[in-house]
């Protein structure tokens, strides 16, 4: 019997493999993570793929189930294969230039949480 791997997203854990909402959840992760990892906002990701910013912004909160064609704008904009969005992201996956993004996000919001704590404790 094959062990299945965790996904790589703790807020999707409890849903049911293959599940639309699954689905959907794998979807957004990897929009997200693919558009950061090649410094896109999402207004320039709908320009390249033909969408609407509000389109766009659905998916990656899960919210909107993007048509077929859809996904193939996406995953041209991205410059990727339309099965990779579908796919379950693994730490093992990750290139080094999305490592890269990701620290630099987590140093900013590390900093900036550490900024907001030494405000309060000054305050006091």
């Amino acid at each position: 019997m094959k062990e299945q791997m965790t996904r790589n997203t703790s807020n999707s854990s409890t849903k049911a493999p293959g599940s639309e909402e699954e689905l959907r959840l794998i979807l957004k992760d990897n929009i997200k993570r693919l558009r950061k990892a090649r410094s896109m906002s999402q207004e320039n990701l709908a320009e390249a793929a033909g969408l609407s910013i509000a389109y766009v912004g659905g998916i990656e909160i899960a919210i909107k189930s993007p048509s077929l064609q859809s996904l193939c704008s996406i995953a041209r904009a991205l410059q990727v294969e339309v099965h990779q969005l579908l796919r379950p992201q693994f730490a093992s996956d990750i290139t080094d230039d999305e490592q890269q993004v990701f620290c630099n996000e987590l140093s900013r919001e590390l900093q900036l949480g550490f900024k907001q704590l030494l405000e309060q404790l000054l305050k006091k």
